[in-house]
């Protein structure tokens, strides 16, 4: 007789524990989907919020949008970024660690993702999602083929974007993750949550903001007119676009950028000795 080899991985079993992926918080679990933006070389991210309903008949988050105009991902590296343990990266450009974010950090805020990539025209974008509760049901076994499907409503809007006084196009190459039936999501509605994201996403991508290299902007789909440019948040309050700045002569009182003339950044770099780095050399004696 023939005996066939158990499966390694019970993935119909697997569903819950590929969930609890060890991500601290919602704000690392985000960090890594823009990381991985910005490894793209993506200019500009939008992060795209949705309310729904919850059980207790608030409005809560339940739905979030990742768009950006980077490179885009070809069919077959798209069709692996969903496989749990995958990894494309071989250069380390961003903050990554092994670049096997994707899926788990999603799976850390809801059950079903969906990612749309295009390259060379957003009629090129294809489609491919991971679905827990498939899984568990035996439905999904494995992560299809990618396939040619148009990006859904709300996120078509985006594509082409016009504010008051920009325009934004991710209509040549890019990528949409969607995170879908959010139910892990803390703080659970918009205003909180942007805050949290705001103050940490400035804070770990503030050399990318700073620098010009990515911008990141947070829009909550229901109010698109309140959006976010996340401001750079830097600890030290050396950089002159940080989110907190103050005025020459009052170093006390601090301010948003944007809400007063004059602004600068409460520190400046110690630069005694002449040095303009603020590097000191002290010799030090061994014994």
């Amino acid at each position: 007789e023939v005996i066939m080899g158990a499966s390694i991985v019970d993935i119909k079993n697997m569903g819950d524990a590929l969930r609890n992926t060890g991500y601290k918080n919602i704000e690392s679990a985000v960090s890594e989907i823009i990381d991985n933006s910005i490894e793209a070389n993506a200019k500009n991210i939008f992060l795209i919020l949705r309310e729904g309903i919850a059980p207790s008949g608030r409005k809560v988050v339940t739905e979030v949008g990742f768009l950006d105009n980077g490179d885009g991902m070809e069919k077959a590296v798209l069709g692996n970024c969903l496989g749990i343990g995958a990894s494309t990266r071989q250069a380390r450009k961003g903050m990554g660690r092994f670049g096997v974010g994707l899926p788990q950090a999603s799976l850390y805020a809801c059950p079903l993702i969906e990612v749309y990539s295009w390259q060379n025209g957003i009629e090129n974008a294809r489609k491919v999602y991971l679905d827990i509760e498939k899984i568990k049901n035996g439905i999904q076994t494995e992560i299809e083929d990618p396939v040619l499907t148009a990006i859904p409503e709300p996120y078509a809007d985006y594509i082409s974007y016009r504010t008051l006084s920009e325009e934004y196009d991710f209509t040549k190459n890019g990528t949409l993750v969607i995170w879908k039936n959010c139910d892990r999501i803390t703080p659970k509605t918009r205003g909180p949550l942007t805050e949290r994201l705001e103050a940490s996403l400035g804070q770990k991508f503030r050399y990318f903001i700073h620098d010009g290299v990515s911008q990141i902007k947070i829009v909550c789909d229901e109010n698109r007119d309140a959006a976010i440019d996340v401001a750079p948040n830097d600890p030290m309050f050396l950089m002159d676009d940080n989110c907190v700045l103050c005025k020459e002569d009052d170093p006390k009182n601090l301010y948003r950028r944007g809400q007063d003339v004059g602004l600068e950044a409460p520190f400046e770099l110690y630069t005694a000795k002449g040095t303009g780095t603020g590097e000191i050399d002290t010799p030090i004696k061994y014994v």
